[in-house]
């Protein structure tokens, strides 16, 4: 939600999204939100800003934590966010390059998902993305997945949860070779011939980094999803 991570650039912020329209309004904090880390807010001094003296207004916070969004017609959305991402610096919400923080973590039920980090080899840098958050989203499906981080990958795609998918990234790890890249073709044209009278199951991935370009200077749109 900020840059520098202050309590009073996070007001600002929440003073602003507090102004907006929506019905609803979710967030989740990233690697720059050093107040509402209580590690790092500790270290910073500033213990006594953990989250208790923000307005929040109608902007609901999570952290490793869901809500339910009621709509009309009797329509619900269960939203899950988590914030962490790989530690580079000495930033808030971060893991060691090899932990798995994401395993078992987010409910079956969950129709929305909101990380700071993206998957592996979806919408990130080079494969720079989480691969034990992939695995995860490969058990869940969730029909929506949130996330930013690394700006360059600022976009949307489907991750269509078959086995073209998994010989995919299974390729991309270096953990096969010619053989699933001769399946995946075998595959892709199954895929091209056969009729089905059913949709694959997919998870549509938004990467939503509103900044990028040299020094973050490109200001991006806001990207709206029809599910």
């Amino acid at each position: 939600m900020t840059a520098g991570g202050s309590v009073e650039e996070l007001q600002g912020q929440l003073d602003w999204l507090n102004q907006q329209p929506h019905r609803h309004k979710v967030v989740i904090a990233g690697n720059h939100d050093m107040a509402l880390d209580k590690q790092k807010a500790a270290e910073l001094g500033e213990t006594r800003f953990r989250g208790r003296s923000l307005r929040w207004g109608s902007v609901i916070y999570l952290e490793h934590s869901a809500t339910t969004l009621k709509f009309p017609g009797g329509i619900s959305l269960k939203v899950y966010g988590q914030p962490e991402t790989r530690r580079n610096g000495s930033w808030a919400f971060q893991y060691d390059r090899d932990t798995d923080v994401f395993t078992n973590r987010i409910a079956e039920d969950v129709d929305i998902l909101v990380t700071h980090s993206p998957p592996r080899f979806h919408l990130d840098e080079a494969g720079q993305g989480d691969g034990f958050l992939l695995r995860e989203l490969w058990r869940v499906k969730p029909l929506l997945h949130v996330f930013g981080h690394m700006h360059n990958g600022y976009g949307q795609e489907r991750l269509s949860h078959d086995l073209f998918e998994r010989h995919y990234a299974d390729i991309c790890e270096g953990k096969a070779g010619l053989w699933a890249l001769l399946r995946m073709l075998i595959l892709l044209l199954q895929m091209l011939v056969t009729i089905t009278d059913h949709e694959l199951e997919q998870t549509v991935l938004v990467n939503a980094a509103a900044v990028g370009g040299p020094r973050d200077a490109d200001r991006r749109p806001a990207q709206v999803v029809h599910l």
